[in-house]
This record gives C-alpha cells, structure tokens and sequence, in this order.
C-alpha cells in the first residue's frame, strides 16, 4: 500500500523519513520503556536465563532495536521484526516466546515508530505514566514505613538509587515476584 492510497497525500513512506534528534531520543526511550514491560523479557533478565550477561544483552537489544529502525533503506515490515525478536529471544535468553508477546511487542514498537516519525509522542508519554505511577507508589509506601519506624517526612529524600528502573524490582526488593497459578 502506498503513501497515497493510505490517506497520506504527499508524505513518503516511513522507511523514508528520518527521526528527528528529539524524535530518535523519544524513539529510544519508548523502545526501552516496552521491552522493560515485557514479562518474558523481563523475567529472563531478572533470572539471568541469557547467561551472568542477561542486562547486558537487554541493553544491547534496546540498541539493536534502534539502530535497525533507523538504519532500514527499504519498508519496514512487522514479520521482520517478530522474527528478529524471536530470534534474539532465543538466541541472547535462550527462551522461545508462544505466548503472543512477540507480536504484541512488535505491534506496539511499529506504531510508537511511525507515531514519532510524525512528530507524536502521545505513545511515549503514555508508556510513561504507569513508571512513573509506580515510582509515586513505591515512593509514598517508604515514606509510611519509614514514618512506622519513628522517622519523620521531613527527613525522607529518596535516594538515587530509588530512580526508576522498570527492569528492576522494587529499589531494595530482593526477588519478589508474583506467583502465577496455571489453571
């Protein structure tokens, strides 16, 4: 389908518009920010099922992710991408994905791709909200235990480590995972 027949009039197609500086930086954080929210991965990285290098190798494929994006000269297709996540699912975690996810992830990534290449990032902010609805959770529950522990509010500065990081449990949480029942 071509630009034209899609209602574009005038617009090239997205394998040949270019992100923005502001656009690729939105772009990389949106695909951080998915793939950190992605069970699977994340429960591979926290178990280390891709070896000690787990986070590493997550690192790597946000920038892998990126850089085919950006670098693609023909039309970007979702199969290609649901391969090349299947792929580095098995290949870096050594877990093959039956689950939907791979196409759900690929899914979201392509309109996040195609909302930043025209200047929308209404899927970036929204990606957003839930961290940082989590860190404000996590942020008040220290506050009440620390204030059980006869501390005071004023006293409570988060700490740096305390930044959100989806991939991680709850800053000093050690493993707590929720159990899920197969029924």
């Amino acid at each position: 389908m071509d630009a034209l027949s899609r209602g574009g009039v005038g617009r090239l197609p997205s394998s040949q518009r270019l992100l923005q500086a502001e656009s690729l930086s939105l772009f990389a954080e949106a695909v951080h920010l998915v793939l950190s929210g992605w069970t699977a991965l994340r429960l591979a990285v926290h178990n280390e099922w891709g070896g000690g290098n787990s986070r590493q190798k997550y690192e790597q494929l946000v920038q892998d992710l990126v850089s085919w994006f950006i670098s693609s000269n023909a039309p970007i297709h979702i199969d290609e991408l649901e391969m090349m996540l299947d792929e580095k699912m098995v290949l870096c975690f050594n877990t093959e994905i039956e689950d939907g996810s791979v196409e759900e992830v690929a899914e979201q990534l392509m309109t996040i791709h195609e909302d930043c290449l025209e200047g929308n990032y209404d899927s970036v902010s929204k990606l957003r909200k839930p961290c940082k609805e989590w860190l404000q959770t996590f942020q008040s529950k220290e506050l009440i235990d620390r204030n059980a522990d006869g501390s005071s509010d004023e006293e409570y500065e988060p700490a740096l480590d305390d930044e959100l990081d989806p991939l991680q449990d709850e800053p000093g949480d050690v493993g707590r995972w929720p159990v899920i029942f197969a029924g």
